[in-house]
């Protein structure tokens, strides 16, 4: 089974890796390759299959165009108006899986096999209304591994009961028939299913983990033609029917009807959806990733030992926060993010690399602070704090994970960590910066610091724009802050009101805990002739409502027939009026708003004078 171009899209889409540089091509196959495209596919072309490999490219946002590295920019810049450099995803072509196979006569454990040796190769039929499985000799066409070692993140453990119990040890995206004839992956197995046999009885599902596993692992593929349709793709594996690489590659091609019911809809392991969507009839183990049935002991099995290596099931412990650590969000709004948005699955590692990246960069800014991705903490949300005399900043991996929530975004929640240690004054009673304080340094210091030039006001909307979408995902209710704690919880309209301020050059908002912003006091009024008031304020006003006659009345009544700032100060203004003469006169203002857009000071709009004798 070879590289297929769709699938490439189909993988690059699912992981969010945009947009696709187009063609039937992977990136050995773009003609400016080099040594850097295949040291990022990863010893050479050894990781998995279909990774996602940035590549440069030639565009006007439809189409894409591949030159030759000494004369690309040149031949770019002939392509004439609107055409320009960009990035866009593709993919290289390597392996990975794992599992133990049917033969005629007999088994055969799955890294043995060979291109072009037999294997037994299924049908599903359920039209007599029973289901059954129709096996036939086929030949091997593809086999690729791993070898007999290495390391393998977010494998998944099941155990089954049937006629004979059975273990195995899969990739999240492992496709198994069901009893009742439909199709799903790994990831959205749950205790309580039924797979299937050789001849299609059920076998129970009564335990699934997530974990890595320290061993090899391989796949196979079947030589049968692929129509959108298992058949001749399945394989007796480990004692169930489960897909072979071809059905795992193309699953997402199979027809609605063929899935699951609800496939789409249904969480996968270790997201908060899979513990709330399924706890009537599962339940998770206190502290490991193990699932089984609501009525069902735990095992609590931290490590197990199978023929050819060892699965350790990732624990449920997260990184220590300390008691006083300021959080990017309160437990509630976090909790509403959780539930409201999407994460990614934990076997979805782009937010790793976001994260190492973001270190990376700020290793240079901020040596003494450490960094921690809490991979397996499925809680969006970030905390800063110091312990043991180190300033640390650990990132959940449930925000890394969030759809939408990009590398500006988590870049400026970072920053805002580092913030909760450098933004200074106002700080809450533990000695960090207040919340709208750290999001008013890292939008207003860091991220101007860190990136700079041209592209800097363009990552830090995107970060503001990534921002407001989980602020959106949080209630009204959580949304609101504590009035009477701005410091630790300030409302998420106020924050986005810091954030705007913070990239506009401003302070910090009163509402954060900051400043007070002076309001304008109308302090002194003289009438200089029978038509002439000069009016002086305690700041300058905007020319709108400065020069508005609306805001001005005279009592006696007295027309005010025209306004005037001056251009100089911005704090005098010139009325025109009728004035009766030697006459005492009260002026009041209203609705005027200063050039910082206060408003007025509710103590200070009136003020006496008296016009001249005639």
């Amino acid at each position: 089974m070879g590289y297929d171009s769709t699938v490439c899209n189909q993988k690059l889409t699912q992981q969010g890796m945009l947009p696709l540089c187009g063609g039937d091509y992977h990136c050995q196959d773009v003609v400016n390759q080099s040594a850097s495209y295949h040291s990022l596919c990863g010893n050479g072309g050894d990781a998995t299959m279909y990774t996602p490999v940035q590549c440069t490219a030639c565009t006007n946002g439809q189409s894409y165009l591949y030159f030759p590295a000494p004369t690309f920019f040149a031949q770019c810049a002939a392509q004439g108006t609107g055409w320009g450099p960009s990035f866009c995803y593709c993919c290289c072509s390597c392996f990975a899986n794992d599992t133990v196979i049917a033969i005629p006569g007999g088994g055969k454990a799955i890294y043995l096999f060979t291109v072009g040796e037999a294997v037994m190769a299924g049908s599903a039929d359920s039209s007599d209304g029973k289901l059954g499985i129709n096996w036939a000799e086929a030949v091997v066409n593809f086999s690729a591994g791993t070898g007999s070692k290495g390391h393998q993140p977010m494998m998944v453990y099941i155990s089954l009961t049937g006629k004979t119990p059975h273990e195995l040890i899969c990739s999240t995206d492992q496709v198994f028939l069901l009893a009742d004839g439909k199709y799903t992956r790994a990831e959205k197995l749950r205790p309580g299913q039924q797979l299937v046999d050789k001849d299609g009885d059920p076998v129970s599902l009564d335990l699934i983990s997530i974990g890595s596993y320290d061993g090899g692992v391989h796949h196979i593929s079947t030589d049968q033609a692929w129509h959108k349709k298992p058949d001749g793709h399945l394989l007796l594996a480990g004692g169930v029917v489960a897909g072979d690489y071809t059905l795992q590659l193309y699953f997402d091609q199979l027809p609605a009807e063929m899935k699951e019911d609800g496939y789409e809809a249904k969480p996968t392991l270790g997201t908060p959806g899979y513990d709330t969507t399924h706890a009537n009839t599962v339940k998770r183990a206190e502290a490991l990733f193990e699932f089984v049935g609501s009525n069902m002991k735990s095992q609590d099995v931290g490590r197990r030992i199978m023929a050819a290596g060892l699965f350790k099931t990732y624990s449920v412990a997260t990184a220590y926060i300390p008691y006083g650590a300021q959080a990017l969000f309160t437990q509630d709004q976090a909790a509403d993010i959780a539930k409201n948005g999407s994460q990614a699955p934990i076997s979805n590692n782009i937010s790793q690399g976001t994260f190492n990246t973001i270190v990376k960069q700020f290793a240079g800014f901020y040596p003494d602070i450490d960094f921690y991705f809490d991979i397996l903490d499925i809680v969006p949300n970030l905390y800063a704090f110091e312990y043991l005399g180190r300033q640390t900043v650990v990132v959940s991996g449930g925000l890394g994970r969030m759809k939408g929530f990009n590398y500006e975004g988590m870049f400026m929640a970072m920053a805002h960590g580092i913030s909760c240690f450098y933004g200074g004054e106002p700080k809450n009673s533990f000695g960090y910066s207040g919340v709208g304080q750290a999001d008013w340094y890292a939008f207003g210091v860091i991220g101007k610091l860190c990136w700079s030039s041209a592209p800097a006001m363009a990552y830090l909307l995107e970060a503001r724009k990534q921002w407001a979408a989980l602020f959106e995902l949080v209630s009204p209710a959580n949304a609101k802050g504590n009035p009477n704690d701005p410091l630790n919880d300030p409302s998420l309209a106020c924050r986005s009101q810091t954030v705007d301020v913070a990239i506009a050059g401003g302070n910090l908002p009163e509402c954060a805990g900051g400043e007070s912003l002076s309001k304008i006091s109308l302090q002194q009024a003289a009438a200089i002739s029978d038509s002439d008031v000069v009016l002086n304020f305690s700041l300058a006003l905007d020319d709108a409502s400065g020069t508005n006659v609306a805001n001005y009345s005279l009592n006696p009544d007295a027309k005010v027939t025209s306004a005037t700032l001056d251009t100089v100060t911005g704090f005098i203004v010139h009325l025109k009026a009728d004035l009766e003469p030697n006459t005492e006169y009260e002026v009041t203002v209203k609705n005027l708003v200063s050039i910082l857009g206060t408003g007025l000071d509710p103590e200070h709009t009136s003020v006496g004078f008296t016009s001249p004798e005639q």
